[in-house]
C-alpha cells in the first residue's frame, strides 16, 4: 500500500482528503451498504459516476487504504470495518436507531431563552 504525501497528521485532515468529495462518500457507500464489489456494479450506480472518476476513486482509496481489491473485486479493509464498529452512531446504517432526544430536550425557537444570574 503506497501512502500519498499529506501535509498534515490530524485525523480530521486525513478523513477530509479521503472522504471529501461526494463521489469518494458513494463508492464507500456501495461497498458498505450495497455489496457492490466490481467495478461494473460501482459503474451502474443510480448516481452515474462516470469511468474515469470511478477508476481514480478506487486507486485513492486503495493507496489510503480504505479498499484492497482481490480477484477483481474490492472491499473495504478489515482496519476500516473495525474502526467503523467501534461507532455506535454507524451500527444503524444510517441513523434510524440513533439515540433520539426527546422533544422536550430539542432546541426551539418557541422556548423562552433563561438567562443565568451571576453572583459577585
Amino acid at each position: 500500500m503506497r501512502r500519498r504525501n499529506r501535509k498534515s497528521d490530524c485525523p480530521v485532515h486525513f478523513a477530509l482528503e479521503v472522504f471529501g468529495d461526494a463521489w469518494t462518500l458513494l463508492v464507500v457507500r456501495d461497498l458498505m451498504f450495497k455489496n457492490r464489489t466490481t467495478y461494473t456494479e460501482l459503474l451502474r450506480a443510480d448516481e452515474g459516476i462516470a469511468t474515469n472518476i470511478l477508476a481514480d476513486r478506487l486507486v485513492r482509496l486503495e493507496e489510503d487504504g480504505i479498499i484492497a481489491k482481490e480477484r477483481n473485486k474490492a472491499r473495504l479493509t478489515a482496519e476500516l470495518r473495525s474502526a467503523l464498529e467501534t461507532h455506535p452512531e454507524r451500527q444503524d446504517k444510517g441513523g434510524a436507531g440513533r439515540s433520539a432526544r426527546r422533544r422536550d430536550d430539542r432546541p426551539s425557537a418557541n422556548r423562552k431563552n433563561h438567562k443565568m444570574e451571576v453572583s459577585s
